[in-house]
């Protein structure tokens, strides 16, 4: 057995750079609650030492896998440390992680009990800290790959098994050296790059979007056709503009209206209203994060306070994460419960729920809608329902919000969010769990039992409005 895992994996070699980050994996077998048996037990730790180090800001550690046969790779963040979050104690896909934080040492560790975790996963870390110059700076570390080998093939000798492994131990601190080097510049290139990409793909899925449901409208008929043609023509003078204004030097300017066509017009609002046009990007005054406003459903004025569309953002998040909200206004995203409270709380808002399942759109539209504070736990509050898609809601009316790390559900004996792999105000459990895993059936995908059963829909946008 020790021999196997020799040939697969770097055992016991810390990966460290120059920073002093190091990431390496324990060779003692453990033993887990429920009598599971670990296959490995990673460690990702910095220790720092002024002038080097001064404050560490963040810790992560993430998955690279890949199946064998397939040459596309995922990388996923498994967990986090910061001053905001310095003690984890979680389950992640399988994996135990424990963590701790200090400003001047971070460590996860991470519990391998599945041996393709073993065998074929790759484990890097990464820290963002203030070095005792006051400079910003990251440090990498990785360890693990998927080995090029069949995993039936092994060598018979102790010989042999040293010398795979030294040939494997200069392999990693070779690439791991190569990726410390690359590291600030592709972070630097891929931050621009995402910035038009993500604007791109946002409008081509607005503008798919609005091509499908106008065409199910028009019925083949000539006038109506001839109405989404010109919408169309509109909608792709303003993608122009919006490309344009990235791109150019300075950026976005708040007040910019200018349109690349009589009639259209790029519109930045502080306040998300019912108004004539195609698209608004909200920028908040007093600084807040902007938001999007849909002005063409039913009238407008709808902000968008979540999205499932591609399956690119990991929704499986913690509380403080969810509080705060993640992912990208231009892909799929949670606006942040903080936010919502604080919409909601400054008015009386409706609710409405588009979705898609299979062939079939729907919608699910609520009279009123809020949701608690933190303290409340997020309380959510609903009025009447009316729509297409049936009233997957009303089980979870007044039910506190839940993550995998906070169980508030109503369940005596399980964490709903755990077990179905999301979050959301789960009762015992959930009709509707639209925040869970992409894709996944038997229940722990983003579903609306209502319009899809137990299986995952394949779109989902959630939107508030603020009656008048």
């Amino acid at each position: 057995m020790l021999k196997s895992l020799l040939n697969i994996f770097i055992l016991g070699l810390a990966a460290q750079n120059a920073k002093g980050l190091e990431v390496f994996l324990d060779l003692d077998v453990k033993v887990l609650p429920g009598d599971q048996q670990t296959c490995g037990v990673l460690h990702c730790l910095e220790k720092g030492k002024e002038p080097r180090l001064s404050l560490i800001r963040e810790m992560t550690v993430f998955k690279s896998s890949t199946g064998v046969g397939t040459e596309s790779r995922r990388r996923r963040a498994v967990a986090s440390l910061s001053e905001r979050q310095p003690v984890v104690s979680t389950l992640w896909d399988g994996i135990k992680v424990d963590g701790t934080w200090s400003k001047q040492e971070a460590e996860l560790t991470l519990y391998l009990v599945e041996k393709d975790d073993c065998r074929l996963a790759e484990f890097s870390c990464e820290v963002h800290y203030v070095d005792g110059y006051q400079e910003e700076r990251v440090s990498f570390a990785q360890l693990g790959r998927r080995h090029t080998e069949s995993a039936g093939t092994h060598s018979s000798s102790e010989e042999s098994c040293t010398t795979t492994t030294n040939l494997m131990q200069l392999s990693s601190l070779l690439q791991q050296s190569s990726s410390t080097i690359q590291i600030t510049t592709t972070q630097l290139q891929g931050r621009l790059e995402d910035k038009v990409r993500d604007l791109e793909n946002r409008l081509e899925d607005k503008i798919s979007a609005l091509d499908v449901s106008l065409a199910r409208i028009a019925g083949g008929n000539p006038t109506v056709e001839g109405s989404i043609d010109e919408s169309l023509t509109s909608l792709k003078a303003v993608t122009d503009k919006l490309l344009s204004i990235v791109e150019r030097p300075g950026g976005l300017e708040e007040d910019d209206t200018s349109g690349t066509e009589e009639g259209t017009r790029l519109v930045w609002q502080t306040t998300c209203e019912r108004r004539e046009g195609n698209y608004q990007m909200v920028v908040p005054n007093g600084g807040d994060a902007p938001y999007l406003c849909d002005i063409q459903t039913e009238g407008g004025g709808w902000i968008v306070i979540q999205r499932r569309s591609t399956g690119n953002v990991d929704f499986y998040r913690n509380w403080s994460t969810y509080k705060k909200g993640f992912g990208s206004l231009a892909d799929d995203f949670w606006l942040g419960n903080d936010k919502i409270h604080a919409l909601t709380s400054s008015g009386s808002y409706e609710l409405m729920v588009n979705l898609r399942y299979g062939n079939v759109s729907a919608f699910a539209r609520y009279q009123t809608f809020s949701i608690g504070d933190e303290a409340s736990k997020y309380v959510l509050h609903l009025g009447r329902y009316d729509g297409t898609a049936g009233d997957a809601l009303a089980g979870h009316k007044e039910m506190h919000f839940s993550t995998y790390d906070r169980d508030y559900d109503a369940h005596n004996t399980s964490s709903c969010a755990v077990v179905y792999r999301g979050a959301w105000w789960y009762n015992r459990c959930h009709a509707s769990n639209l925040n869970g895993e992409w894709g996944a059936s038997n229940y722990r995908g983003p579903r609306w039992s209502t319009l899809s059963g137990a299986e995952p829909v394949d779109f989902s946008e959630m939107k508030i409005r603020k009656l008048s």
